[in-house]
């Protein structure tokens, strides 16, 4: 499987069994000419995803979406360039920030 990204964004290929049933159905459903993937707070760049073919896109919940291709598909970013995506089945999942600092708390014994 492929995956491919720009900068903190990326996106996984998986195969079609790898999405839920539920999911799946939405998807197939979807028909969208252009798609937003993330957006820079600061620049407000874009991660835009465009294809021939209408583009299915199902947002799970705030830590995955998924992306159906049904024909090869750019993902564009104004500072990352142009990447072309293979037809199928992607998983976008959230990137996220870690900081300890945020998670320390003293041990009561």
């Amino acid at each position: 499987m492929d995956q491919q990204g720009h900068g903190d964004m990326y996106m996984r290929q998986v195969a079609e069994s790898d999405i839920p049933a539920d999911v799946r159905e939405r998807l197939e459903a979807c028909a969208l000419s252009r798609v937003v993937l993330a957006e820079g707070e600061q620049t407000g760049h874009v991660h835009l995803l465009t294809s021939e073919a209408p583009i299915g896109l199902v947002r799970d919940s705030d830590m995955v979406a998924y992306v159906l291709l049904r024909d090869a598909g750019l993902l564009t970013h104004e500072e990352h360039g142009v990447r072309t995506l293979e037809p199928g089945y992607y998983e976008v999942p959230t990137e996220r920030d870690y900081d300890p600092t945020l998670y320390q708390r003293m041990v009561v014994d």
